[in-house]
């Protein structure tokens, strides 16, 4: 009977360990802030190209500031450009180099 129970012990054990998952930790993707100031009289879209293509961060009101986060560019030097919502104005594109721990500002006129 002891050897019986050994066994049994020692499958349960087997069957257990091999329910066990790998698992993949990967590194949280680097962050950046930038504070965004829209000097013009217009309701802006803010956009940002890191070379991938032009990725939307938000619409600043007409003379107000908003801060947005860019997760994980391509490059540190980034374009930021702001345009109207109507579509009958631009401002930019502004090159901003990316500082992990330090927003950079941006001015839209």
């Amino acid at each position: 009977m002891p050897n019986l129970r050994r066994t049994l012990i020692v499958l349960a054990l087997v069957a257990l360990s091999g329910c066990a998952r790998a698992m993949s930790v990967e590194s949280p993707a680097e962050t950046f802030s930038i504070s965004v100031q829209n000097q013009t009289g217009v309701t802006m879209v803010v956009s940002y190209n890191d070379g991938r293509g032009d990725a939307i961060l938000g619409t600043v009101s007409a003379d107000a500031t908003e801060r947005f986060i860019i997760a994980a560019p391509a490059v540190q030097t980034v374009t930021v450009r702001g345009v109207a919502a109507s579509g009958t104005r631009t401002a930019g594109p502004y090159s901003v180099t990316l500082v992990a721990g330090t927003p950079q500002t941006v001015r839209l006129r």
